[in-house]
């Protein structure tokens, strides 16, 4: 079963990583779903063999067949006319759409008028711009160099999915980006700036390469550009509680089943809105020569602080509820963490709440209520991380007067 707010398949990024030990018979079943949906043979063509009109162009390139999809591009390079396009005015996208689908021309002339008047400028304005796909020279890869957008049947996610050119690894051009056609009005261009983010990600030089180590900051900032593009829409606020519910487990924590690195978008609101969205684009800059947590130690380190003290900012800010509740003023979210132990005092006691080795950036949250007690005169509380360098304590106490007060005890015993 696909979890509920599953964004992005990584099934045909699987095939293609396992791609040389698959057998031929294999490879020629799977080869379609590499294939760009407009084009005859592809995995969404449905028309009889032959029913193509040409490419507009592109020469036929040789692929090796040991590239996915490659023998079966070299074969085609032909695009299916059952698929009409809308070109962009900045002519940096073609948007695709079946003909048949009743609601595809509208919605692709919709993304194509909000790629030009405002996903590409608030995009590009704060990352470089994506890199062309290579079209025009290549076989299978759209009839010209523009990325190609396609809104066609769900594939591999609910929402949107990129595929790489080559498949399977961050190349040296843009890829195709895949929409659901389902989508409509905001969501459809929350995804699409989404999934345009990607294609902004490839163009820049990574220390990590094909590995999975950096996927939790491409999605998690992509997400993220959601926002950056749209900030009123909110299509990204019901990922925050996937991170909010686990706080114990690290920053960079990505699962290939799962969204928890999707709702990891928060560290970087929490960054964009708090300093500025300079320090996620610098971020991007700093991973030719370093990995995704050093080039964020880096640029929070040219803003004048660093990772380790800023992560302690950003775990009290998460608790999202006053005195430090900036995320609802931010961005109107009004999501947060939640204690792990709820501890109701109904008389003077000793409790000792025990949390264990905690893994690197990450948090715990306890709550006590004194509120059935007449008369608290003190609270004692002992420290099992005083003297740890990288380990904070710190409370937010409420008073009898409802005033509350956010207080560092990590240097208390």
């Amino acid at each position: 079963m696909r979890e509920p707010l599953a964004e992005e398949g990584t099934s045909l990024e699987t095939v293609a990583e396992e791609w040389s030990t698959l057998s031929q018979s294999t490879r020629d079943a799977l080869a379609p779903f590499f294939v760009p949906p407009f084009y005859g043979g592809s995995w969404a063509d449905s028309q009889p063999a032959g029913r193509a009109k040409a490419r507009a162009g592109a020469p036929q390139a040789a692929a090796a067949t040991s590239t996915p999809g490659g023998g079966l591009c070299t074969a085609l390079g032909e695009i299916s006319d059952v698929w009409g396009l809308v070109r962009t005015q900045n002519r940096k996208v073609t948007v695709w759409y079946q003909g048949s689908f009743a609601a595809g021309r509208e919605r692709a002339r919709a993304i194509a008028a909000a790629i030009d008047q405002r996903i590409w400028p608030r995009l590009t304005g704060q990352f470089r711009a994506p890199l062309p796909d290579g079209g025009a020279g290549a076989a299978c890869q759209g009839p010209d160099s523009s990325i190609d957008l396609v809104l066609g049947p769900g594939l591999g996610g609910d929402n949107g999915q990129q595929i790489d050119y080559p498949p399977g690894c961050l190349g040296t051009n843009s890829g195709l980006v895949l929409v659901n056609r389902a989508l409509s009005g905001d969501k459809l261009l929350a995804v699409s700036a989404h999934e345009l983010m990607h294609m902004i990600q490839e163009s820049y030089a990574s220390t990590t390469g094909c590995s999975w180590e950096g996927n939790w900051l491409l999605e998690a900032t992509a997400k993220w550009s959601e926002d950056l593009a749209y900030p009123a829409f909110n299509t990204e606020h019901p990922y925050a509680s996937g991170f909010f519910s686990t706080p114990e487990q690290p920053l960079e924590t990505f699962e290939r089943e799962g969204t928890r690195h999707y709702g990891s978008y928060v560290f970087f609101l929490y960054l964009a809105r708090r300093y500025s969205a300079e320090l996620v684009s610098a971020t991007f800059e700093g991973l030719s020569q370093a990995r995704p947590l050093a080039a964020i130690d880096t640029a929070l380190f040219d803003n004048g602080g660093g990772l380790d003290d800023e992560w302690h900012e950003f775990a009290r800010h998460n608790w999202n509820a006053p005195p430090v509740d900036r995320y609802r003023s931010w961005d109107r979210l009004t999501t947060g963490t939640t204690a792990d132990d709820y501890q109701s005092i109904d008389a003077p006691r000793s409790h000792e709440w025990y949390f264990g080795p905690m893994e690197h950036l990450s948090a715990a949250y306890n709550a006590y209520d004194f509120g059935s007690v007449s008369s608290v005169g003190h609270v004692t509380v002992r420290n099992p991380l005083r003297g740890e360098d990288d380990a904070r304590l710190q409370a937010i106490v409420e008073l009898a007067d409802g005033t509350r007060k956010v207080e560092n005890w990590t240097e208390r015993e």
